[in-house]
This record gives C-alpha cells, sequence and structure tokens, in this order.
C-alpha cells in the first residue's frame, strides 16, 4: 500500500510538473508572438475541455511573462528610473502611462463583454481572422523611419487603443499594438520595443491582482510547481521577443498574418459544426 501511494504520489507530481512545464511554454510563447494568448487559451479550454490554471498558477505564469520583458528591455527602465526625457533612443514613462490609459478604462467599463466574448469560439475566430487582416496589411505597410523615443501623446493613445481592443480573444495584443506602431510610422523594430514595453503596466497589474494567491500557494508548500512555471514562462518569453524583434527585422510579419488567418478560419469552422 505504501508503495502504491508513493508511486501515485510521484506520478501525480509528474503531472503537475509537466502540466506547469506546457503552460509556462504558452504563456511564454503567445504572450509575445502576434499570434494572441487569449486566443490559444479559450480553442484549448473548448477542444481539450482544459481548465484556467489556478490563481496562484496564474500569477506565476503573468509573473515569468513579466521578468522576461524586464530583462530583454532593462535599458529602458534604467532611463525610466531617472525620468529621462525623450530623445532619440529613450523611451518616456509618460508616454507609456498614456499608451495604458485605453486598457485601463476598457478593462473597468467592459469586463462582462470580455468574459462572455471567451465563451464564444464564433467571437474567438472573428478575432483571429481581425488579427491576421491587420498583420497581413502592417507587412505590406511601408516601413517608417521614426524611433519609439519619437513617439507622441497621440501616437501612444491609437497604440493603447490597439491594446485595449485586444481584450477580445483572438485579437493579439502585441499584433496589433506592432501593426499600429508601423502606422504611425515607427521602424517595426521599435514598434515591437514600444509594444512590449507597453505591456509592462498591464501584466504588472494581473500579478498584483493575483499576488495574494501566489503567496498562499507558496506559503503553504505547493511553490516547487509555481517556480517551474515561471522559468519556463521566463525563458519562453526571452525567446519569444527576440524571435519576433528578429522576425520583423526581416520583414516577416506575414506568416503570423497566415497563421492567424487559417487558425480563424478553423475555429469559426469548429464553431458552425460543435453548434
Amino acid at each position: 500500500m505504501f508503495a502504491t501511494g508513493a508511486i501515485l504520489a510521484v506520478q501525480r507530481d509528474a503531472l503537475l510538473w509537466a502540466h506547469a512545464v506546457l503552460l509556462g511554454v504558452l504563456q511564454g510563447l503567445t504572450e509575445f508572438l502576434p499570434v494572441s494568448s487569449s486566443g490559444h487559451l479559450a480553442l484549448a479550454e473548448a477542444i481539450f475541455h482544459l481548465t484556467q490554471p489556478g490563481l496562484a498558477l496564474e500569477a506565476g505564469l503573468h509573473l515569468g511573462t513579466l521578468s522576461a520583458v524586464l530583462w530583454v528591455y532593462r535599458g529602458d527602465l534604467g532611463r525610466w528610473t531617472a525620468l529621462a526625457r525623450p530623445s532619440g533612443e529613450r523611451v518616456s514613462l509618460w508616454i507609456v502611462a498614456v499608451g495604458t490609459l485605453p486598457v485601463a478604462v476598457a478593462g473597468l467599463l467592459a469586463s462582462s463583454i470580455v468574459d462572455r466574448l471567451f465563451a464564444s469560439l464564433g467571437a474567438v475566430g472573428g478575432g483571429w481572422i481581425l488579427t491576421g487582416v491587420v498583420l497581413l496589411l502592417g507587412a505590406r505597410h511601408r516601413a517608417g523611419s521614426r524611433t519609439a523615443g519619437e513617439l507622441r501623446w497621440a501616437d501612444a493613445l491609437w497604440i493603447g487603443c490597439a491594446q485595449a481592443l485586444a481584450l477580445v480573444p483572438g485579437i493579439s495584443r502585441s499584433g496589433a499594438t506592432i501593426a499600429t506602431g508601423m502606422w504611425r510610422e515607427l521602424k517595426p523594430v521599435e514598434a515591437a520595443r514600444f509594444s512590449f514595453l507597453l505591456s509592462i503596466p498591464a501584466v504588472t497589474g494581473a500579478v498584483v491582482l493575483e499576488i495574494g494567491g501566489l503567496w498562499n500557494a507558496l506559503a503553504s508548500g505547493g511553490g516547487w510547481t509555481i517556480c517551474l512555471a515561471i522559468a519556463v514562462a521566463l525563458a519562453s518569453g526571452v525567446a519569444a521577443i527576440r524571435y519576433c524583434v528578429g522576425v520583423l527585422t526581416r520583414g516577416g510579419l506575414a506568416s503570423f498574418g497566415y497563421y492567424c488567418l487559417a487558425l480563424g478560419v478553423l475555429t469559426l469552422l469548429h464553431a458552425v459544426v460543435g453548434a
């Protein structure tokens, strides 16, 4: 009996660790690649009947992706601590704050609507198709010459509105903000830079809201699984950011657009057939 119980405990722990690794990889990759992390989560729940991670694990995943963007763009954070004025390569903290306002307002006013959209595969599929169209149009747009440090308040508001629209599942936050940044005449790599910097306040807010559950889990001895998820989300998030920047350097944004279009069509077909 003791041996059987020990084997079952090992198997249970192995499944928990595998689950943490899988969620860490998915969170890290889809948070920063322009393919919509929320859409992938909603689709996985509908098709594979996967449940959302608990508050503690969800906080850990967000903490991992937050750590990834803080690490990659740590140079910008150093400038923020001095509240430096934007000049050339510098991105003003105030410009990021202005860009964050639309998603903060939308989150407060439309949370119930967003929750209902998560339950609709049709909405998810439509969001992916819209993302695909946006990315393909962005790929065809002539590359601008501006840096993120040259953004004005109006530019930040436009990009911030794109981030707010990405509350809809299937609409990629990074895809919408990068494409909008390119339409505001940013260099593709600079559009990505501002997009990822703009994610810091939103992800930080998510971590703060869930920090109680994370602390309780760590205090109760369930920290190893969460620490593993954090580490995997951090590593995959850094890899995703660098890969996305590399793709933009080579002008390969269209490949993500075709992926989102295909996934959107398949999701809509699944919604119709499964209805």
